[in-house]
């Protein structure tokens, strides 16, 4: 009678234990950059730290956590239409980290470097999984870097401009250097780099700004349906460079 009292109450656990519902709870992240919390827009200067802290929760055990900061031109994050950004150094300040995690709870705090000579809007993404494959909503933040020790191009475009091919067409928009401005130069490349034409930006060593409407490109008349690439850079007295580009649809 005792074995019998055993297999049945071996066999009550089992099918008790086999009856518990698996974990379909998905873990939690709360990112916060330079004091922002996301969704949202971080703040943040060339030649500081990007200062991160990041809180992580799950019911039950933690899996693992993906970081990735990356430049925030030609995509959107949030379903919307990418707006166009100018960047300078945009290709230089980049990471993507991945790490696996165990408990309940875990707070990380990040000091990331931001190069001195770059400007122009990051995306800090964070992905999260709990131990049972669960995701988290994914933490999403726009990082702006500012810098004013650069040279800045500003133009109107909000999206990427579309020029006819054949055409002569005038840029637009202009640019400054606090430290005023030893030489600037406009370029039109093709899809794949090669360089169409270069014209250097008018401008007085010293001018603290120049117009580039007076900058024109006269596009391939082969260049329909192409993408090509507008690249601007511009020196100070200082020795600072910024070098930026936008891409534009050829019709």
């Amino acid at each position: 009678m005792k074995h019998v009292h055993f297999t049945l109450a071996a066999l009550a656990a089992a099918v008790l234990f086999g009856c518990q519902e698996a974990d379909l709870t998905p873990p939690s992240i709360a990112l916060v950059a330079n004091g922002s919390l996301a969704p949202g827009e971080a703040e943040a200067l060339a030649g500081t730290p990007l200062n991160v802290t990041i809180e992580l929760t799950d019911n039950e055990e933690l899996g693992s956590v993906r970081i990735d900061l990356h430049d925030a031109a030609g995509h959107s994050h949030d379903g919307e239409e990418a707006e166009l950004i100018l960047f300078s150094g945009a290709e230089d300040w980049a990471l993507l980290e991945t790490s696996n995690l165990a408990g309940t709870q875990r707070l990380l705090t990040k000091s990331y470097d931001i190069p001195g000579h770059i400007r122009g809007m990051w995306d800090l993404v964070v992905d999260l999984t709990d131990a049972e494959g669960n995701e988290a909503e994914t933490a999403y933040l726009q990082v702006h870097v500012e810098n004013d020790s650069i040279p800045l191009f500003v133009v109107p475009y909000t999206t990427e401009p579309v020029w006819s091919a054949g055409s002569s067409v005038a840029l637009a928009g202009d640019l400054t250097a606090a430290d005023g401005l030893l030489s600037g130069v406009a370029r039109l490349r093709d899809h794949d780099g090669t360089l169409i034409t270069e014209q250097n930006i008018l401008l007085s060593e010293g001018d603290l700004a120049a117009d580039l409407s007076l900058v024109s490109f006269n596009i391939p008349t082969d260049a329909g349906g192409e993408e090509l690439e507008v690249e601007l850079e511009a020196t100070d007295l200082a020795g600072q460079t910024c070098l930026t580009s936008f891409h534009v649809e050829i019709e």
